[in-house]
């Protein structure tokens, strides 16, 4: 399967590829970007429309694969679907969706792309979150929900030390955190539906999405 990963750094987008290989059970091909069309930060919304429209029209990708983290948006609730929640104005992947579904309807026909998907992902509250399942007992969704109802909205120095726990104190090189975040995705993916238990909006929605693309 060739999919196209867009999130909010390499080192996330490294150990998504192996996560979306254990979902998936098999190994795929990830398909670079056209002009090395990144997204860097809390740029990943802002960026949608023109990253589906790249990965559809110049690329060799089946599929696309988009996941930012939540921060201090609220977590996403069923709740949001109902119609004129105020939460889901503010719910990243409420919003992540509503961009995808509006982008999709401008695409016009391309061979080989009949087929062509997006699967829209949130990390809660952070990718670092994840990566962290099963070794901080913490990292769930429940727990930040908990949070998130004693603290308020503003969970930053949390998401800080989930940082500083799996990539470490002073470390500044990329390839570093690489390493790190796919060590930690390379025992995830041997147990994921672990993972999808203690994160099942963030990432339980996004692994049932992508199975579906199975054939």
């Amino acid at each position: 399967m060739k999919i196209a990963i867009f999130s909010e750094s390499p080192t996330d987008e490294a150990a998504l590829k192996i996560l979306i290989e254990g979902i998936l059970g098999e190994e795929i091909e990830e398909t670079p970007y056209p002009n090395n069309l990144r997204s860097r930060g809390s740029g990943v919304i802002r960026d949608v429309p023109a990253v589906v429209r790249a990965v559809y029209y110049n690329t060799e990708a089946e599929f696309l694969v988009i996941v930012c983290d939540s921060d201090d948006s609220p977590i996403h609730k069923k709740e949001h679907l109902e119609p004129n929640n105020k939460d889901s104005e503010r719910c990243q992947l409420c919003r992540l969706r509503v961009v995808v579904r509006a982008t999709l309807k401008t695409l016009g026909s391309k061979p080989g792309k009949g087929n062509f998907k997006v699967a829209v992902g949130v990390t809660v509250p952070s990718i670092e979150a994840w990566l962290l399942c099963g070794k901080n007992p913490s990292a769930s969704e429940a727990t930040w929900i908990n949070k998130q109802k004693e603290k308020g909205l503003n969970t930053y120095n949390d998401r800080r030390n989930l940082k500083i726990e799996l990539y470490g104190a002073a470390v500044t090189s990329m390839a570093i955190m690489i390493e790190c975040g796919t060590e930690a995705a390379k025992r995830l993916a041997e147990n994921i539906k672990y993972l999808e238990e203690l994160f099942p909006d963030g990432f339980g929605e996004i692994a049932r999405e992508i199975r579906s693309w199975k054939k």
